[in-house]
């Protein structure tokens, strides 16, 4: 984990927007409808189409909530599933400025798609998985159960496949109250079922932590569990492998998470750079994946949770 500070003149340009809430908010207003605007404008480009997105609606969750062509992550690994479509409604999210930071954000997990998750997680050597939405939200399922419960061998199956997946946990799952979150550690094996028995291709370990306090195009009510989160992760995080982040559509929240977490890495690089990393961080993830944080009162938080993050360092 990295324990270098962030520098005090890092954040000049950032307290005095934060003194005066009038002024804050007209502040977040103006930012945030310029990135819509830059999206907006992006949106003719050759690089921002979503041509391979369209030919696989079934596997989208949200019909407005897809991948670019040009990032979007692809399954190789044959041996994995049945299908020859190496489509998944992820994208490749590379934090710009030399930040050392890769994520793939991903959309909760539809009935159809789940063992096509878990392949993925094999696939790109995912070790943590940041879950930040529950199961059902208001009656209405915002992400199908990847994860067991408890003791349970939950076991999947590729469709019209001989793949099987089974998902257990090597650990007994615990609540770390500070990130306010599930903390699971999971084996994941894949087999190919045969006549006589099973026969295993690939097993992988991941921790999963599933956030819970952070409804749908909101925000928590305050900053200190997303902080105890990013830091978590963190510290659970292998050098040069993404961190798979997933909300319902993996936009708003997912998007919020990843730019406050490469935000304050930014500010303890130390760079003698006057931009906000707010805004800056937020247009270039927006160029990766489309409304990557997608409410005006999560780009807000992003700046109150980078403010905090600070002042707890200092």
């Amino acid at each position: 984990m990295n324990t270098r500070k962030a520098s005090n003149k890092s954040v000049y340009w950032l307290k005095p927007i934060l003194q005066n809430n009038k002024e804050f908010w007209q502040y977040v207003k103006q930012k945030f409808s310029s990135i819509n605007e830059l999206e907006q404008a992006r949106s003719g480009d050759i690089l921002y189409q979503h041509e391979i997105a369209k030919r696989n609606k079934k596997l989208n969750r949200y019909y407005n909530i897809v991948p670019f062509d040009n990032n979007c992550v692809k399954l190789t690994d044959t041996r994995l599933g049945c299908t020859s479509d190496d489509y998944i409604n992820a994208s490749w999210i590379v934090a710009p400025y030399d930040i050392p930071r890769t994520y793939i954000a991903t959309q909760g997990p539809t009935s159809t798609t789940l063992v096509d998750f878990w392949r993925m997680v094999i696939e790109k050597h995912v070790p943590v998985i940041v879950c930040l939405t529950p199961q059902i939200e208001n009656g209405i399922e915002k992400c199908g159960r990847y994860w067991p419960l408890m003791d349970e061998d939950l076991i999947l199956k590729a469709v019209n496949s001989n793949i099987k997946v089974v998902v257990k946990n090597i650990k007994q799952e615990k609540r770390d109250t500070e990130a306010d979150c599930i903390v699971r550690s999971i084996l994941v094996k894949f087999y190919y079922s045969g006549q006589d028995e099973d026969q295993l291709i690939e097993q992988a370990r991941v921790t999963q932590l599933q956030f819970l306090g952070w409804p749908d195009h909101g925000v928590p009510k305050e900053t200190n569990n997303v902080i105890a989160l990013i830091q978590l992760t963190r510290q659970l995080q292998e050098t040069n492998k993404p961190v798979l982040v997933h909300c319902s559509a993996g936009c708003g929240r997912t998007g919020t998470f990843c730019v406050i977490d490469s935000a304050e890495e930014f500010l303890r690089m130390d760079k003698d750079c006057l931009i906000d990393p707010v805004f800056a961080i937020t247009d270039e993830f927006r160029k990766q994946r489309t409304t990557m944080v997608q409410a005006e009162s999560q780009f807000a938080f992003c700046y109150k949770a980078l403010l905090d993050f600070i002042n707890q360092e200092e």
